[in-house]
């Protein structure tokens, strides 16, 4: 029985530490609003950790979403939805679910939120998702930047539409990863604060089936070493 605590302390040293902000996938979901052979994945916020008070203002956000896998093939980026999108449109898009980077002004006065136009790439496999602020009141450095304490568990700070070739299908080999826009970066998604330069990662949390079998599996091989 220690060791299978054991190794399951183990198991959640793994996941990324509560002071980082963890983000987390939705289900694939099909489309149905654009057209056919369309999924997309939509990126969450899971845990701010200590960034949920820290007062600091975002004024760019970006990531790169990455299959893997032997499905992965069969997944192409498409961007033709939410290249030049606004806030307004990726709030109508992602309802009913929050869009992180759209505040509303009578219950947040001091943030507007992004006021630049979503900028997206897409190819075999991957997609990119990016939005910034715009600096549109010059009166009011904070209009358009998103303080930390103002997200929420749950927001949808992304959307990643992808173009399926064998829509209906079962996906058996599908694995993810983020990193950063352009995927110069491996450390995860970016949050960039309002000074320009400092940045925030976000990392990518296991999903929970992933992490249900990983602990299983832990839980299955410690049990056969205490049989022998």
């Amino acid at each position: 029985m220690k060791r299978v605590l054991g190794l399951l302390v183990v198991l959640a040293l793994a996941v990324p530490a509560s002071a980082d902000v963890l983000l987390e996938l939705s289900p694939m979901a099909e489309d149905t609003l654009f057209g056919t052979g369309l999924v997309y994945f939509d990126l969450l916020i899971k845990d701010l950790g200590a960034h949920a008070t820290s007062g600091d203002l975002i004024s760019g956000f970006g990531a790169r979403l990455v299959l893997g896998g032997a499905d992965a093939a069969r997944f192409a980026g498409d961007v033709s939805i939410v290249q030049g999108a606004t806030s307004v449109d990726m709030v109508d898009y992602v309802a009913p679910a929050r869009y992180a980077w759209r505040q509303t002004l009578a219950t947040k006065p001091l943030a507007k939120g992004f006021g630049m136009q979503v900028t997206a790439e897409g190819g075999a496999g991957f997609v990119s998702f990016g939005q910034n602020a715009a600096q549109s009141d010059p009166l009011n450095s904070r209009y358009d930047r998103v303080p930390f304490a103002n997200l929420l568990p749950g927001d949808v700070v992304a959307r990643f539409y992808f173009a399926d070739s064998e829509a209906g299908a079962p996906i058996s080999d599908l694995t993810f990863s983020l990193v950063s826009f352009a995927a110069a970066d491996s450390k995860g998604a970016i949050f960039t604060l309002d000074d320009g330069t400092t940045q925030v990662y976000g990392t990518l949390i296991p999903e929970p089936a992933t992490m249900g079998l990983l602990g299983l599996g832990l839980v299955g091989l410690a049990m056969r070493r205490r049989n022998r």
